[in-house]
């Protein structure tokens, strides 16, 4: 996608996050989501509920 020009949105992102945690994978996905927010690709209040 990124190798086409195509930069992901923010929902793209959100559904990655919310599949891995879906998987039972919670940790991992909460720590995707707070490496993805601290590069500025995603708001804070998407996955927190805020």
């Amino acid at each position: 996608m990124v190798a086409n020009g195509c930069k992901p949105a923010e929902v793209t992102y959100n559904i990655l996050v919310k599949g891995i945690a879906c998987e039972e994978f919670p940790e991992e996905a909460s720590k995707l989501w707070n490496e993805l927010y601290s590069k500025g690709l995603v708001k804070k209040s998407c996955c927190t509920g805020q």
